[in-house]
């Protein structure tokens, strides 16, 4: 919830209140696998295991586990209590206009947004494999712009990317920075319409089609409104949670050392 900005005082404030919420349930196996995955974040952050246990001062993976453990435990009981607090928080058309209004001036501009559709095929390592993979999406792009056939009708059946495939290949709407290396080289130089040729990644070979394309610039109510709309949200939330906040913190009673008050 990074629209909420609130200091240590605060979250203990809500980790107070929420630790006596018996609605609130979270298991042991949930605070595990967040803390795999913060740990991986570390260690891809730090370069190597090596280097995040030598940036840890000596410490063993078990004794860092066991460190943080509590740590993530507190952070995932704060962050579904806020979230069960705002999440009825709405917006209605009038705010949306207000917020607008109020903050045109000062909301950044949108980056350009290209609307992408792939089909992706996976090789065998080796020049056989690899060339007849090149070979056989060149005959699909050849197919699609010459002969009338639809990119996502082929992307259904030869794709082999599972998150887009049954889709016909649809990524959605990116900005530049999305992807990465020739892949993203590639796919923010193609033009409306373009197929590009088969671009070669860690995953295999790809096709990509781009379908639309929005132009950034400073946002409008009439191009931009949902993206307007989720900005005037988040404020309101932010809003009503830090006033929230503000009314409870008199009613709690933090019996916490602040010298050894963990980075939640």
């Amino acid at each position: 919830m990074s629209f909420i900005n609130y200091n240590i005082i605060n979250q203990y404030t809500v980790l107070d209140i929420a630790e006596k919420d018996t609605n609130l349930v979270i298991s042991n196996e949930e605070i595990d696998r967040a803390l795999e995955q913060q740990i991986d974040n570390f260690i891809l952050r730090a370069g190597s295991e090596k280097q995040f246990l030598e940036m840890a001062g000596g410490l063993s993976m078990r004794q860092i586990k066991a460190d943080y453990w509590n740590d993530i435990r507190n952070m995932m009981i704060v962050e579904r209590y806020q979230f069960s607090k705002i999440q009825n928080v709405d917006v209605s058309r009038k705010e949306v206009q207000k917020f607008y209004s109020t903050y045109k001036d000062s909301i950044p501009s949108l980056p350009e947004q290209y609307d992408f559709s792939v089909i992706e095929v996976p090789f065998v390592a080796g020049d056989d494999s690899e060339n007849k993979t090149k070979y056989f999406l060149d005959s699909l792009k050849n197919n699609i712009e010459n002969s009338g056939l639809s990119f996502d009708s082929l992307a259904q059946i030869y794709s082999q990317d599972p998150g887009s495939a049954p889709s016909g290949g649809y990524l959605g709407y990116t900005s530049r920075g999305t992807f990465v290396g020739a892949f993203e080289e590639v796919a923010y130089s193609l033009k409306l319409g373009e197929i590009s040729p088969p671009v070669k990644t860690d995953f295999g070979y790809h096709l990509l089609w781009v379908d639309e394309i929005e132009e950034g610039g400073p946002p409008t109510i009439e191009k931009n409104w949902i993206e307007l709309e989720q900005m005037a949200l988040n404020k309101k939330k932010s809003d009503w949670y830090n006033d929230w906040i503000e009314k409870i913190k008199t009613k709690v009673y933090i019996k916490r050392n602040p010298l050894n008050y963990p980075q939640i």
